[in-house]
C-alpha cells in the first residue's frame, strides 16, 4: 500500500481525512448527548446533579471540551438507562431505522466514501495553493 505524502505540518492526506472522519462523529455522538437531555426534559444544572458532578463539568461534558469517553459518558448513559452505544448511535440498537438499517446503513456508506472523496480533493487543492503561496512569498523574499 502506497503511503500519502505529508505536508509541511507532518500530516499525510489520509490522517487529515481521518481526522475530519473522527471529528464529524464526535460532534454528531455531542449532539447526540444534548438531544437525549433536552428529549427528557433536564436541564444541565439537573444533569449536573443528577450525574454527581459541577455545572461546568457537565458543561464542558456536553460541548466536548473534556474527553468525551470518560466516567462522566458512563454517568451520563447510567442516569439516562441507556447503554453507551445507544447514546454513540443515538438509538436503541436492533431498531429498523437509522444508522442500524442495513440498506440505510450501505447509503450512509456509499455517502461518506463520496465526501471522502471530495474531501481529498479538497485538501489536494489546498496542498497545492499552499505549496504555491510559500514558493511565490519565498521569491518575494530575495
Amino acid at each position: 500500500m502506497e503511503k500519502c505524502p505529508k505536508n509541511h505540518y507532518g500530516i499525510s492526506r489520509d490522517d487529515a481525512l481521518i481526522l475530519f472522519s473522527q471529528l464529524d462523529s464526535m460532534s454528531k455522538v455531542l449532539e447526540n448527548i444534548r438531544r437525549i437531555r433536552t428529549s427528557n426534559g433536564y436541564s444541565q444544572d439537573q444533569m449536573a446533579d443528577l450525574m454527581d458532578v459541577e455545572r461546568t463539568t457537565y458543561n464542558n461534558f456536553e460541548t466536548g471540551k473534556t474527553r468525551l469517553y470518560s466516567k462522566s459518558f458512563s454517568r451520563f448513559a447510567s442516569v439516562m438507562g441507556m447503554s453507551e452505544e445507544e447514546i454513540i448511535f443515538g438509538e436503541k440498537p436492533g431498531l429498523t431505522h437509522g444508522y442500524l438499517q442495513s440498506g440505510n446503513l450501505e447509503d450512509k456508506i456509499n455517502s461518506l466514501e463520496e465526501k471522502v472523496e471530495e474531501l481529498g480533493a479538497a485538501v489536494g487543492k489546498l496542498s497545492d495553493r499552499i505549496a504555491l503561496l510559500l514558493e511565490q512569498s519565498g521569491k518575494s523574499r530575495r
